[in-house]
C-alpha cells in the first residue's frame, strides 16, 4: 500500500517510508509496524496542529527495542510528533526506558519550550495505550494531560498557550523530521492512532481504551460513552454505567424497635433506627439512608408519617426497603395509652376507665395508672407490693412520670383508725425514687429509666409497727386524676 487512508471524513492520509509495515496484528486490528531506523508514517502539514490552542492524540503502542537515538528535545522511541529542520518544531511525544517523553512549544509571550518526562511503567513488548491532551482553557489550569492505560499519569501547568506555529513541518508516526534527520526512531508497532482538534473528556478516552468493549475481570463502575456526529458536525452523547461484580446477594435490614409507634402531638420522638448486614461487606449500618424521611416527622401536626430505611452495599445491589410507621396523635395520654394498650379495639363500654374488661378487679384507670394491662389480667404484677421487714410499713408501687401525665396524682397516706375519715395523713410516710436508689429495673414498658415511661417509688412509714402508740398502721394509695 502506498498510504494509509484516513477513517473519518478529513482525508488526512499517511505516507509510509523506510522500514515500515502496513497490515500486522495489531491490539484492534491491523498495526503499523516500524523497524527502528527510518521506518516512518507522514501526514504532511495538517493545519489544524499549526498552532492548536486544544488537541488529544492518541495511539496503542507496543515497543519491541529500545533505539538509543533521541531528538534534539531529548525525546526517544519517537511516537509521534510535529517537526523538520526547516520549519519549526512545536510537538513531539515517544518513551524512554518506562517513562514517558513529551515535547512542547507553546508561546504566550513567554515561550515555553521544553521537554518533560514522567514515568509511566512502559514495558518492551507490551501493549500500551497512550492519550495526550492539551486544553489551554483548562478548568484547573493544567493545560498538558497525560494518561496511560487509561489512568491519568501527570498534570502539567507551565504550558499556558496555544502551540507556536509548526509552519510547514509535518506531522508524522514513528521518527521525528522524516525528510531530514530522521531522529528518534521507534522500533515497535502502532494502531488505532487518532487525532481531534479538543481535549477529550476522561471518560471519553476511558471508551478509547475499552473500545466500547467492557472489561469484566476488572470489578468496579466502568462508564461507556456514546457519541454520534452528523454532517454538520453536530455532536450528541450518551452514557451508560455499568457495574462487574461478583457479589449479587443484596444487603439486609432489620429494623429496630417497633414497625408502627404512636406519639402524641408535642410529645419527644427517638427514633431506634435499623441494621443493616452484608455477607460481602458485612456492617453497612453506617451507611442506611433514610432519604430525609426522619427528619420529615413533625412531632407537633397529628398524621401519619412512614420513615423509609435504604442501603446498598459496595456492589451496589439494593436491600429491601424497611420502613417504619409514625402515627402523631392529637389528644390527652390516656387517649394515647387506649390506643396502644388495645383498648381502642373494645366496645365503648369497656373503654371506660371505671370499666373492667379484663375482670381482675382494677379498673383502667388504674391499669393505665400502674403500668398494667387492661386486656390481661395482672392483678399480681400490678398491684403495689408490701414489704414488713424493715419493721416499718413499706408500700412499692409504679407510677406513669409526670412528664408523661401531669392529671394524675398519686397519694400514699397512713392512718391508725379506719373509723376515721380524717385520720388519713401524706406527711406520715416519706417517699423515695430513683435519686434515692430505688431501683428502676423491670418497669412496664421494658425500657430504661431515663427512656421508660414509668417510674419505681416507695413509700415508708415514718414510725415503726412497734412505735405505734395506737398498735396499728393502715396504708393506701389513692390514684386521681385531675
Amino acid at each position: 500500500a502506498t498510504s494509509v487512508n484516513d477513517s473519518s471524513a478529513n482525508e488526512i492520509n499517511g505516507t509510509p517510508a523506510g522500514g515500515t509495515t502496513l497490515g500486522q496484528d495489531g491490539k484492534r486490528e491491523k498495526a503499523i509496524s516500524f523497524d527502528g531506523k527510518d521506518g516512518a508514517l507522514s501526514f504532511g502539514d495538517i493545519a489544524a496542529m499549526d498552532s492548536p490552542s486544544s488537541f488529544t492524540f492518541s495511539t496503542w503502542f507496543n515497543r519491541r527495542t529500545e533505539v538509543a537515538t533521541a531528538t534534539n528535545h531529548g525525546v526517544n522511541n519517537i511516537l509521534a510528533g510535529q517537526s523538520s529542520a526547516t520549519s519549526n518544531d512545536n510537538f513531539e511525544v515517544g518513551t524512554e526506558g518506562s517513562q514517558v517523553e513529551i515535547y512542547f512549544d507553546a508561546d504566550a509571550g513567554t515561550e515555553v519550550d521544553t521537554t518533560v518526562q514522567v514515568e509511566a511503567g512502559i514495558q518492551n513488548e507490551t501493549w500500551h495505550h497512550i492519550v495526550v491532551t492539551y486544553d489551554v482553557a483548562d478548568s484547573e489550569g493544567k493545560a498538558l494531560r497525560l494518561y496511560v492505560d487509561n489512568q491519568l499519569v501527570q498534570a502539567w501547568d507551565q504550558f499556558k498557550a496555544k502551540l507556536d506555529s509548526s509552519d510547514t513541518s509535518p506531522f508524522s508516526l514513528g521518527l521525528a523530521r522524516p525528510s531530514d534527520e530522521k531522529w528518534g526512531q521507534f522500533d515497535g508497532l502502532q494502531d488505532d492512532t487518532a487525532l481531534w482538534n479538543r481535549a477529550l473528556s476522561p471518560t471519553e478516552i476511558q471508551t478509547l481504551h475499552t473500545n466500547g468493549i467492557l472489561d469484566t475481570s476488572a470489578k468496579g463502575s466502568h462508564i461507556l460513552t456514546y457519541t454520534a456526529t452528523d454532517a454538520a458536525g453536530n455532536t450528541s452523547t450518551a452514557t451508560r454505567t455499568i457495574i462487574v461484580t461478583d457479589d449479587l446477594v443484596a444487603p439486609v435490614i432489620t429494623l429496630v424497635g417497633e414497625a408502627e409507634v404512636t406519639i402524641l402531638a408535642g410529645q419527644a420522638y427517638d427514633d431506634e433506627g435499623a441494621t443493616a448486614m452484608d455477607e460481602v461487606d458485612g456492617n453497612l449500618t453506617p451507611f442506611i439512608d433514610d432519604g430525609g424521611t426522619l427528619d420529615a416527622v413533625d412531632i407537633n401536626t397529628p398524621g401519619t408519617y412512614i420513615i423509609t430505611y435504604d442501603v446498598k452495599d459496595l456492589s451496589g445491589n439494593s436491600a429491601v426497603q424497611v420502613t417504619r410507621t409514625v402515627i402523631v396523635q392529637s389528644g390527652n395520654p390516656v387517649d394515647l395509652w387506649i390506643v396502644s394498650s388495645g383498648l381502642a379495639g373494645l366496645p365503648e363500654a369497656d373503654r371506660a376507665l371505671d370499666a373492667d374488661p379484663d375482670a381482675d378487679t382494677l379498673p383502667n384507670l388504674l391499669e393505665y395508672a400502674l403500668g398494667g394491662d387492661p386486656v390481661k389480667a395482672d392483678q399480681t404484677t400490678a398491684m403495689p407490693t408490701v414489704d414488713f421487714s424493715s419493721g416499718k410499713f413499706v408500700i412499692t408501687y409504679i407510677r406513669l412520670k409526670g412528664s408523661v401525665d401531669a392529671s394524675l396524682a398519686y397519694k400514699a397516706q397512713l392512718s391508725t383508725s379506719l373509723g376515721d375519715a380524717t385520720s388519713w395523713s401524706d406527711s406520715a410516710l416519706s417517699l423515695k425514687g430513683a435519686l434515692e436508689g430505688i431501683s428502676q429495673a423491670d418497669l412496664p414498658d421494658e425500657k430504661p429509666f431515663a427512656e421508660s415511661s414509668y417510674e419505681r417509688v416507695e413509700a415508708t412509714a415514718n414510725t415503726a409497727m412497734a412505735d405505734e402508740a395506737a398498735g396499728r398502721q393502715f396504708l393506701r394509695l389513692l390514684v386521681e386524676q385531675n
